[in-house]
């Protein structure tokens, strides 16, 4: 294995370990109204989750980022916040 490949590693590691810890900020900025707190944990996602080996996170990610974009409430993106916090429960 090479430096490059040990830090990609730690890094996957790392996502794994915060995609918890993200599940439970989106759900929460969802149920909140939090429209800029729910687009927070979902752009870090959507560029993340490709990265490290997980592009159905990045496309729900995505897809919530893309419906806030064209003016969905926090309200109105709740289902795919939903869809997005089961397939990051899936990896803890």
């Amino acid at each position: 294995m090479t430096g490059f490949d040990d830090r990609m590693a730690r890094l996957r590691e790392r996502f794994l370990a915060r995609a918890g810890e993200d599940r439970l900020a989106l759900l929460e900025a969802s149920a909140a109204g939090d429209a800029a707190a729910v687009r927070r944990v979902v752009h870090g996602l959507a560029g993340a989750g490709g990265t490290y080996g997980f592009p159905e996170v990045s496309e729900a990610a995505q897809r919530v980022e893309d419906a806030l974009d064209e003016g969905a409430s926090a309200e109105g993106v709740q289902p795919l916040c939903l869809e997005l916090a089961e397939q990051l429960s899936q990896l803890c």
